[in-house]
């Protein structure tokens, strides 16, 4: 006969038939066992499930039987517990209270399965999660989780299928669409709700654990920690109840007694000694409860679950559907790259030895910066080279490094350059010492006589240096009045000069040559573009797909973030978002844009498309709406990033309303306005390098 057996997850009672005699621990994963938590079993020589230690404890407060410094473990657990989950929350931007003001989480199960077939008369996880919502009141909110490595229970792939059937039904219920993604979502959702309906899942001790309260049937082994035992009195409590009775003490029992965390179940002295007690206390006690020996004191236990800072991410479950869903977006996006980057191929990057002509040096080439994958960057660089093409000269190189300045400087054809342009677009900011470096060449080419012009702007904290380095440029212009104000300081002489974008998206949205976005089935799309900033374009990638939005990346910068490592990849209406915004056409097709790009405002504003906006990495954007005077109609509040996902929505609404026909009429014609400016701009360069320009010398 064995002296001791021990079962990992199943019903173990036959062995009692064959070995009466053998004390049997009933072992499985403990409920705080996923990150951020430590992993831990249990050992429960009194059964699983419906015969365990928590179903047989007489009730749930066990002062008495607990010391006062494990009451204060268990205080300090869930304040640990709180903060690390707070960290990683992936729905804290959930604001569910917008709706409802009270909310309820109910996590499905598995069916067919003895965990929760044995305690209550569902046939299925949509029977039971019909029934506990036909129980709900209209006014509280229902959060309904999936076990996802089990199978879906939702289906939200057409119309007509049970998803939307229940939202018909139970407008209060709410299915997170991001839920999907992690392993196990309801602990995250447990801190937002009021109470938890569970039959046996563990997300009842997550309850618990954060003093919420607990429904579940007589049935099941919460019989005793639970505080109410019908869906109706549950929602009835809720609804009317402030808080639910803290079940501390049964927590602070739990730690002390039932759960081993990982760092004591790798110690394997420590194990074996452990096995062999609770052999010895099995066998000797007049009752199975004390049997249950402590695991260590307060401070051994504190150390093994490691209860200190920890920061790190929601542990994701990855499924085949969004493997395929990330696999489908990252060819839409480097499809894109290559189609651009064969694009900017007619353009070189150095000087040809070979070259017939004199031409001009394209400084801050930023399609190349940005992976050829940034619509501004690409629309801006072809039109800049469109115009000087139509002076008479070839782009004889471009230059967005030190080095490769210093390479177009020794380089035999140095001669034939008669025009240097700086394009500055959104660099010059920051004492930049790429752009430093861009200037100085400028300045080396000032020396030898050749025209160099500064055009298209940002200006933005930059150093006395590059300040007194304006003086080389035969003409400077920025794009908008902040950066206007900004450089007066060095060149009072300065113009302002609206984005290049804007006559350059005016040309795309006239062309027929780019087919529009077909986003069929949808009526009213709202596009969504992110943000320069890694963690404000995660916040609007998250949005949009909370709301099932399109989301758009302007340039490859958060490719990997977004998509790879922030698995957010989903489908809507057939097409798979996020996806590179390829052309001012697809914001024309929208009824809104919210962005947080400068180049994604301008492509709005071209194409008519009413648009609010967040503040980039420099006061661009204020700038550019200040000098349209949309600023109050477009501009977002400081506070937008910190609301919930419902009231980012709803301050949008507000902000669109200001968007009439008469508002759009005056940034048409701002538009044209600044169109011809930029025309303007370019007769002065014509005019700067003669009208014959094959026959100018350049030194």
């Amino acid at each position: 006969m064995p002296d001791l057996i021990v079962t990992f997850s199943m019903q173990a009672e036959y062995l009692h038939s064959i070995w009466p005699e053998a004390p049997i621990l009933n072992v499985e994963a403990g409920a705080f066992s996923r990150s951020p938590f430590a992993f831990s079993l249990y050992f429960d020589h009194m059964g699983i499930y419906r015969t365990s230690a928590p179903a047989g404890l007489p009730n749930w407060n066990l002062r008495d039987t607990v010391a006062a410094d494990t009451l204060h473990l268990a205080a300090d657990f869930r304040a640990w517990a709180s903060d690390a989950l707070s960290q990683e929350d992936p729905f804290r931007h959930h604001d569910y209270r917008a709706k409802f003001d009270r909310l309820a989480l109910l996590p499905l199960q598995v069916s067919n399965w003895y965990s929760f077939d044995e305690y209550c008369n569902y046939k299925t996880q949509f029977e039971y999660l019909f029934d506990v919502l036909s129980a709900a009141p209209k006014d509280v909110g229902v959060i309904a989780t999936e076990y996802v490595q089990w199978g879906h229970v939702f289906d939200a792939s057409h119309s007509g299928t049970n998803l939307e059937f229940l939202r018909r039904s139970f407008p209060n219920l709410i299915v997170p669409p991001t839920a999907r993604k992690y392993a196990s979502p309801s602990q995250y959702l447990v801190q937002h709700v009021d109470g938890v309906w569970s039959v046996s899942s563990n997300v009842g001790y997550q309850a618990l654990l954060f003093g919420k309260r607990l429904g579940s049937p007589l049935r099941s082994f919460y019989r005793n920690v639970a505080h109410n035992h019908t869906p109706t009195e549950f929602f009835a409590n809720l609804r009317y109840t402030a808080s639910a009775e803290d079940r501390l003490p049964f927590l602070a029992w739990h730690l002390e007694r039932y759960l081993v965390p990982e760092a004591l179940l790798d110690n394997g002295k420590w194990l074996l000694q452990y096995l062999d007690a609770r052999r010895t206390a099995i066998l000797g006690a007049s009752d199975p409860l004390d049997a249950f020996i402590p695991i260590g004191d307060s401070n051994e236990i504190r150390a093994a679950w490691n209860l200190r800072p920890r920061k790190g991410q929601a542990s994701r479950w990855v499924s085949r559907g969004l493997q395929r869903l990330q696999r489908e977006a990252k060819t839409e996006i480097l499809l894109t790259q290559l189609e651009n980057r064969a694009q900017a191929a007619s353009h070189p990057a150095a000087l040809s030895e070979n070259g017939q002509g004199d031409g001009y040096i394209l400084l801050n080439d930023t399609r190349a910066i940005d992976q050829a994958l940034h619509l501004g960057c690409n629309v801006v660089t072809d039109y800049i080279h469109r115009q000087l093409s139509a002076t008479g000269l070839r782009c004889l190189g471009s230059a967005n490094t030190a080095e490769e300045c210093g390479a177009l400087l020794n380089a035999p054809d140095i001669s034939k350059v008669r025009l240097i342009v700086f394009n500055g677009e959104g660099s010059l900011h920051h004492d930049s010492t790429r752009c430093k470096a861009l200037m100085e060449f400028c300045a080396h080419m000032k020396q030898r006589s050749v025209p160099c012009v500064l055009i298209n702007t940002v200006w933005h904290e930059n150093s006395d240096y590059l300040g007194e380095l304006l003086s080389i440029f035969d003409l400077v212009t920025v794009r908008e009045s902040i950066s206007h104000s900004s450089i007066q300081r060095w060149r009072s002489d300065v113009a302002l000069v609206p984005d290049i974008s804007f006559a350059a998206f005016r040309e795309d949205l006239a062309s027929t040559d780019r087919p529009p976005l077909s986003l069929s089935g949808s009526t009213t799309p709202f596009a969504v573009i992110d943000n320069v900033n890694a963690d404000v374009a995660r916040t609007l990638a998250e949005f949009a797909e909370f709301h099932r939005l399109p989301y758009f990346l302007m340039g490859g910068l958060h490719v990997d973030t977004t998509v790879t490592n922030g698995a957010i990849a989903y489908e809507l209406n057939g097409m798979v978002f996020p996806r590179i915004l390829r052309s001012a056409q697809t914001l024309r097709q929208m009824n809104a844009v919210l962005t947080g790009r400068f180049h994604g405002l301008t492509a709005a504003l071209a194409a008519g498309t009413p648009v609010v906006s967040l503040p980039s990495n420099t006061p661009k954007i204020e700038g550019l709406l200040k000098d349209i005077g949309v600023q109050n109609c477009s501009l977002l509040p400081a506070d937008w990033l910190q609301l919930g996902h419902n009231q980012r929505y709803g301050a949008i609404e507000a902000m669109l309303a200001n968007w009439n026909s008469s508002l759009l009429g005056r940034v048409d014609a701002w538009v044209n306005a600044a169109v011809g400016n930029i025309d303007q701009m370019f007769m002065e360069i014509k005019k700067m390098v003669g009208a014959d320009c094959g026959t100018k010398p350049a030194i």
